[in-house]
């Protein structure tokens, strides 16, 4: 490699050209950090007067487990909330109980002996479905 006439060999580790290198890597990663922080702060606070929404599960996609979000308005009545779980078939996969009622909450999904392929799952409140979401399990 080679910066103005500077040189040095693939092998060296602490030479001033693979540190520089290091340190762009870094500071790419960190600007790819506050840019999602943003886009999470942004989809996290964009609630609106009596809005529940269900978020993006993360990781996505998963091979075992993955943790999925949502927020229940505190003026909605609920007498019951769940997020399920379906294969794009329509064919219920999991089911999953909501015993934080209301505000923000979340679930951890665990992929069970589900195959690897496109699953949708959604936010039902009140027997209702509030929002839908696209996920995808991978062993590979």
């Amino acid at each position: 490699m080679a910066l103005g006439s500077y040189r040095c060999t693939p092998s060296c580790s602490n030479c001033f050209l693979h540190q520089f290198l290091a340190i762009q890597q870094q500071q790419k990663l960190i600007q790819d950090l506050r840019d999602e922080v943003i886009i999470l702060k942004n989809d996290t606070l964009d609630y609106g007067a009596n809005t529940s929404k269900l978020f993006q599960n993360t990781p996505n996609p998963f091979t075992n487990t993955t943790t999925i979000g949502y927020y229940i308005d505190e003026n909605t009545t609920v007498t019951s909330a769940k997020i399920e779980v379906r294969d794009l078939f329509g064919a219920l996969k999991s089911s999953i109980t909501l015993t934080d009622i209301t505000g923000l909450g979340q679930v951890t999904f665990q992929a069970g002996n589900l195959i690897d392929r496109y699953y949708v799952y959604s936010l039902i409140i009140n027997n209702a479905t509030i929002d839908t979401k696209l996920m995808l399990i991978s062993h590979t």
